[in-house]
């Protein structure tokens, strides 16, 4: 299959994966798909998930077994580098 239909295809996807593709396969910086990213799609959607302190769950490992923990440690990182306060 040729990359560029690949591309292509990844490139009409949701925001989020339009900025990893344009990041990491393109070596382009789009800061416009990132700040994007917390307004629309997969992003924002996890995002309305969190409680009124910044938390998903009771706390950043309550309850156990179903908490998000150590998952949003990558999206935390994102976030901070594209200047959005994750905890405000």
């Amino acid at each position: 299959m040729d990359n560029d239909i690949i591309l292509k295809w990844l490139l009409q996807g949701d925001v989020s994966i339009q900025y990893q593709v344009c990041r990491d396969l393109l070596s382009q910086d789009r800061p416009e798909l990132r700040q994007r990213i917390e307004q629309e799609g997969w992003g924002a959607l996890l995002l309305a998930k969190r409680n009124d302190n910044g938390h998903w769950g009771r706390g950043f490992y309550q309850p156990k077994w179903i908490s998000v923990g150590g998952k949003t440690e990558p999206l935390e990182y994102a976030a901070g580098a594209a200047g959005v306060e994750v905890y405000g």
